[in-house]
């Protein structure tokens, strides 16, 4: 997803991408931007139009990654 995208609901618009990229961390896309409130709770599932398809989305809180913590050698 990049800047500009529309976001998604049963195919209705409810949002737009303002910033995305491919995450090395996690090895996934992630994205951030703007949806209806109604739509904006952790674990809602979206969709985001790109080039025409659509790809499945989730929100999720932020950080979008969480190293695990080093054990103590």
């Amino acid at each position: 997803p990049r800047k500009g995208y529309p976001i998604l609901s049963d195919s209705n618009k409810i949002g737009e991408v303002t910033s995305g990229t491919y995450s090395p961390f996690t090895k996934k896309s992630i994205a951030m931007g703007y949806v209806k409130r109604e739509f904006s709770e952790a674990e809602t599932t979206l969709c985001v139009e790109i080039r025409g398809g659509s790809i499945k989305a989730k929100v999720i809180e932020l950080p979008f990654y969480r190293p695990k913590a080093r054990e103590e050698g």
